[in-house]
């Protein structure tokens, strides 16, 4: 049209097309082909990269250690239960060895200090009896407490069960005698929190315990029958 300037040869090659363009229409597109290509290999490198690994958490309901037939749920509630009851262990082990001594009268013999003794209630009150408690307690608290490290669990306790087996007279099935009284003074004390499933917990647990300290005690037989053939020979 009359009177107006001629379209720039940018502006003419936006209508013309990109085969006609001008210096600077060419810069910008090959700076965008540029781009995107760049842009697309970024992708495609990410893609290629390895993904950062997983952290790894265990499941509560997975086993702590597969020597230990408790979950980590089960586990942390019987550590949480018996640190209840270890506040004040006195008086749980003379209910356990009073529930002892009423089922089986003749273990009374075998403890020289206790013979002649009735295992009545006025009896629990007798400092033999509260010394044996705090010493024979103490093996179950320090197992349950070692729960989160099982190599100090075994070695303590096989050391443990060993020293039983130089105890003239006593026998493995003493230590399955305990399980009874002790579950019985566990739900004594624990009372409407001693549930059925905490109950569970516990029969896994002190199973666990009296296993662990019957393998002691045959180690210290077999340890004992050796050094008794090394002699003879």
């Amino acid at each position: 049209m009359e009177g107006e300037l001629p379209p720039s040869d940018c502006h003419r090659h936006f209508f013309l097309g990109s085969h006609d363009m001008c210096p600077f229409g060419k810069f910008k597109l090959r700076l965008g082909i540029h781009r995107k290509v760049h842009d697309g290999w970024r992708e495609k490198k990410k893609a290629l990269e390895p993904l950062p690994p997983t952290p790894v958490s265990t499941p509560i309901s997975t086993p702590v250690d597969p020597r230990l037939s408790l979950t980590v749920r089960q586990k942390m509630s019987i550590m949480k239960s018996w640190e209840g009851i270890s506040r004040d262990m006195t008086p749980f082990g003379i209910s356990m060895l009073r529930k002892l001594f009423v089922d089986h009268c003749e273990l009374l013999n075998q403890y020289e200090k206790f013979q002649g003794l009735e295992a009545q209630d006025e009896q629990a009150e007798r400092m033999e009896l509260a010394d044996h408690a705090r010493n024979a307690i103490a093996t179950l608290d320090n197992g349950i407490k070692s729960l989160d490290d099982l190599d100090v669990f075994f070695q303590y306790l096989h050391a443990v069960g060993e020293t039983h087996a130089r105890i003239p007279g006593f026998e493995k099935e003493n230590f399955l005698k305990i399980k009874g009284p002790f579950l019985r003074a566990v739900r004594e004390t624990l009372q409407e929190r001693y549930t059925p499933n905490i109950e569970a917990i516990y029969r896994v647990t002190i199973d666990f315990l009296i296993e662990t300290l019957v393998d002691g005690y045959e180690n210290g037989l077999k340890r004992q029958q050796g050094d008794f053939n090394s002699t003879v020979d």
